[in-house]
Order: structure tokens, then sequence, then C-alpha cells
């Protein structure tokens, strides 16, 4: 968030995404703030994200909704096909395992 002036909406939309393990869509960010500040649209809520993936400080995801995640560095997610939620995947390390041998 450096290149744009200061925005409390901007703010406050930036920690809900900081604060989430999920990859919320922007009209769940919408939801989850609206009903502490009243004045919050969904088009503010838009602009602002597009803002701030634009600016790197967090990643656009193209799942079939768009979703947004605070993590920047790359790493993979998996998406249910089921249920829609997207989840980052961790790494498995494979280094306490001893092969056979032979």
């Amino acid at each position: 968030m450096n290149g744009k002036r200061y925005s409390r909406q901007r703010e406050l939309i930036y920690e809900a995404l900081r604060q989430t393990e999920q990859h919320p869509t922007a009209e769940m960010i919408y939801q989850w703030l609206k009903p502490a500040n009243p004045s919050l649209s969904l088009g503010t809520v838009y602009r602002n994200l597009n803002l701030l993936a634009d600016e790197g400080a967090i990643r656009r995801m193209a799942f079939p909704v768009e979703r947004y995640d605070a993590k920047t560095m790359p790493h993979p997610h998996f998406c249910c096909d089921q249920c829609g939620a997207v989840y980052d995947l961790h790494p498995v390390s494979y280094t306490h395992l001893t092969l056979p041998t032979t």
C-alpha cells in the first residue's frame, strides 16, 4: 500500500484479508465489513482489492469466482469442486522417510 493515498476503507479491506486463512471473494469481504462500516459499498471493495493487487500487496486468484490472498509468496492452492472453497496446499517433507536397502 505504498503508492496510493491512505484510505481507511482500503486499510480495513487489507486487514480483513490479512487476518483470514480463507481466500475470500470481494463479496465475502464486503459482507464481513459492512455491518461495522455502513457506508462501505461493494464497488469500493472491488476497487480497493484491484489497487492492492496491482501494487502487489495481495494476490488475485482466477478461480471460477475471483478470490484474493494476502500471502503474496508463490504457493499452490486447492479448489474444492463441491463447495468452491480454496485452500493453501502446504509442502510435504519426505526427509524423515528412509528408503529400503536392497
